[in-house]
Parts: C-alpha cells; structure tokens; sequence
C-alpha cells in the first residue's frame, strides 16, 4: 500500500482508502501524501464485509487496487462487477489459503478443535497451540497438536488430551504462523469444567446405589464437571471450585476453618440436608457459619402417617431467583425437609419455595463464595427432585456445572452484555477497555461487526 501511495503522489493522483469491515458513509479523494502520513494507523477490523452503500457515488476512470483476505462473501461479486465498470481492478491474496478454526468442544473426555480450509487439493500441514497462564500467571504455550489436512479435505480435527488442572489454564487456541482472527478461538466456561468434590455423611450401602447420598448428583455431574473423591481435607488441597457435602453434619473446627478460607477465596460450597444434618444441632443456637440460614429442631415430614399433610410441589421462582424460567415439572413432590428458623435475613436468602411458601433452597454470601442449602436430601428418600430433569438444570443455574447448550432468546432476553476480550484482525486478544454494552436480544440478530461495537 505504501508503494502503492508513493506512485500515486509522484503522478499527482487522488487516492480514498476503503476498509470493507468498516465502510465509511460516502468515499472522500484525498491526497496521497495526506494518506501516506496516515497509513501507520490504518489496520483491518476483526469481522467481515459490510454493505457497500459506498459505492453509489464512486467516480468514473477508477483504479482500483483490492487486497483480499481470500474469503468471499454474498456481496463481493456485485462489488466486483461495480468497480470492473468503473476501471480496472487488481487483486492482492495471500498464496496460502485461508484457513480458520472453530469453537473447542469438549468431547469424550479431549477438547477437539476443528480447523477449516477453504482451498482443498494439496496436503497441508497445521500446527494448533493451546495458549494460557502457567502458573506464576505468565502466558505461554501449554499443549500443542499437528496434523495435515488430507488432499481433498476442508476439515481437520486435533484432540487434546489435556488433565483438568491444564485444561482450566487454557485461555485460547491458535493456528500457529497464521495471522488472522478466524485462526484463533477463545475458549469459555464450556470447557472449562468445574472441578466438584462429593463428600457423603455416611458410607454408600452396598447394593442400594439409588439410596446413595451421591447417586443422582454423580449422574447429574458427570457429563459437565470433573469430580473429585476424597476425604474433606484431602479435597481441600485440590481447591476445587465446588464442594458438596450430602447430609454431612458436623465438621471439626479445624475442617470449618478451612473452608471457611476456601469460602473467602471463592468456593461454592453446597449443602444437601438429611437425617444426620435433621437430628444434630448445627444451626441450631445460633447461625452456623457454613449454613446460610438457622435450623429448627429436628425436620418436617408430609404425606405419611403422623405428617403435616400432603406431599407439597414446588412454588413458581421468583424473579430475584437464579432459577428463574425454569420450568417446574407437575410430579415433582417433597416429603420430607428440614426447616429455616423464621428471621428478618429468610426472605432474602430464600432461592426456591415450596408451594406453601416453606424455604426448599436457601443461600449465603461468605467472603467472594458461597453457601448453598437444599433443605431435602440429595437422593429420592425426601422429595422427587433428583429424578427430575429440573435438578440437573438448578446445577448449572448455581454454577455448580456448566451447559454447553447455545443460549435460546429466553435466556438473553432482558440481559446486558459487555465485552471483557476482543480479537484484532490479527488475532492478537487484546482489553475491550469500556465498551458500552449490548443487549443480549441483537446478539441473536446481529452478526459481530461495527454495528454491535461501533468503537472496537
């Protein structure tokens, strides 16, 4: 483009520079000195071609000089043809074609990353990298893969076979020696998978795996987090992002003073009640510290001899609820609880009610964590709620998996979003800084260009 400028000055020709992903509103003919004086900032956006309402008012015995980025678009051959009328054109591409990659995908337990090449034929070899923080918090390269895309092929898929510990690290993958945006994928909380460990207050009965404490939650888990078995202080030294703790009671003080700390650091620790937590008097008194609300004596019990009546269902959500919109299954019933002392905090801590209004889920800030208590027992021995599909969907809401499911319009509506990261036309990740925000219905509507982010 420089030598290009510096012919143009030397004939004394008008120039205008005209970036597709960012057309301006009309063309403006400027000096080539002018433009040379510019050209250090000048630099491609990160999105494809927009409109080329530019067009209209172009000028006749045109010259045009076209550096393509080897893709092709709806619009290109009518721009094509447009500017072939007005003068000759002249096209510059890259020998190698283009070549881009796709969202990871965490599949069988390997991240698979997809390459695509638009011109098949020849063999070509790709290296992938995995690219995040050790951890002194520096970036590097942590895991890279080669293959070579077969003659004919456009796809090309690489595995990575990485432990969780790795695989959490990653920030991104990239094709190695390739410049471009489209070669560099960033990865997200689908593939990044929570590390949970399950710890039960009592040993499994052999034989009886559906009255396990642990049964419908490792069903539950398994296909979206990575767990973790072990005694609580060995877990502890894992630092998994979520501990639960299924019908534990009592823990020693130096155990509570553990994860009191791992609380504080931001662990998620969720606490599922039954007979050992009913009959014990943690809560009781007073507040326990790893409980979000106080206890009342012992627990309630519906729908049985000596009850307090029938089986209740469960309340529609509240809107201040993180289970908002989910759809409450009718059979789903709970026989069984233990109770939440009435106090002025219950009413803002309460995340899920049953239908008489009686608290089901209950929930605590502690220090960037937090504490979460279902009030029924992880198994089917107190309510229906572990067999129902709504239990693994109150998981993911609490962030104790993560759901690799595409947002529907119901998930986005009403939602903000503003960019964290964004990608130069290199591919180079670089601080969105403060992008204003964009409603989450356009992300459904829109494709990503200067339409969204004016700005970047």
């Amino acid at each position: 483009m420089e030598a290009l400028l510096t012919e143009a000055s030397r004939d004394g020709r008008e120039v205008a520079i005209v970036l597709r992903s960012d057309p301006p509103a009309s063309v403006i003919f400027q000096s080539a000195d002018v433009l040379l004086t510019q050209l250090p900032g000048l630099a491609p956006k990160a999105w494809g071609a927009q409109d080329t309402a530019w067009t209209d008012d172009l000028p006749t015995n045109l010259e045009t000089y076209w550096f393509s980025d080897g893709l092709t678009d709806a619009t290109e051959e009518d721009l094509l043809h447009t500017l072939q009328s007005l003068g000759p054109v002249r096209a510059f591409e890259s020998p190698f074609g283009a070549i881009a990659l796709t969202p990871a995908l965490f599949e069988d337990g390997a991240i698979a990353v997809t390459a695509l090449r638009r011109d098949a034929g020849v063999p070509r070899d790709v290296a992938i990298a995995a690219v995040g923080l050790d951890p002194s918090g520096t970036e590097r390269t942590l895991a890279r893969e080669t293959a070579t895309f077969e003659p004919n092929s456009e796809t090309l898929t690489l595995r990575f076979d990485l432990p969780a510990e790795l695989r959490n690290r990653i920030t991104r993958f990239e094709i190695e020696r390739t410049r471009s945006a489209g070669a560099v994928t960033l990865t997200d909380d689908a593939l990044r998978r929570r590390e949970v460990a399950l710890i039960a207050g009592s040993s499994d009965r052999e034989g009886l795996a559906l009255l396990s404490p642990l049964h419908y939650l490792s069903r539950a888990l398994v296909p979206t987090a990575d767990l973790i078995d072990g005694a609580l202080d060995d877990v502890l030294l894992a630092n998994p992002d979520v501990i639960i703790l299924a019908d534990v009671a009592q823990l020693s003080p130096a155990e509570t003073e553990r994860v009191q700390a791992w609380l504080d650091e931001g662990g998620l620790l969720v606490r599922f009640a039954g007979p050992r937590l009913a009959a014990s008097d943690v809560g009781r008194e007073e507040e326990d510290p790893l409980l979000p609300v106080r206890l009342r004596i012992g627990g309630r019990t519906v729908g049985g001899a000596m009850s307090w009546g029938e089986p209740k269902s469960l309340a529609p959500f509240a809107e201040t609820s993180p289970f908002l919109g989910l759809s409450i299954p009718e059979d789903v019933r709970v026989n069984a609880q233990v109770l939440a002392q009435p106090d002025p905090t219950l009413a803002e801590r309460t995340i899920a009610n049953l239908a008489d209004g009686t608290p089901l889920v209950t929930r605590k800030d502690v220090g960037q964590g937090a504490v979460i208590l279902f009030h029924v027992t992880a198994n089917a021995e107190w309510s229906t709620l572990p067999l129902a599909g709504l239990f693994v969907e109150m998981l993911e809401r609490l962030a104790i998996s993560t759901s690799s499911a595409r947002p529907d319009r119901a998930d986005l509506d009403g939602t903000t979003w503003v960019p964290d990261t964004v990608l130069t036309a290199f591919g180079q990740p670089r601080d969105a800084g403060t992008q204003p925000g964009v409603s989450g219905e356009r992300f459904l509507e829109e494709a990503t260009g200067h339409k969204l982010f004016p700005s970047i």
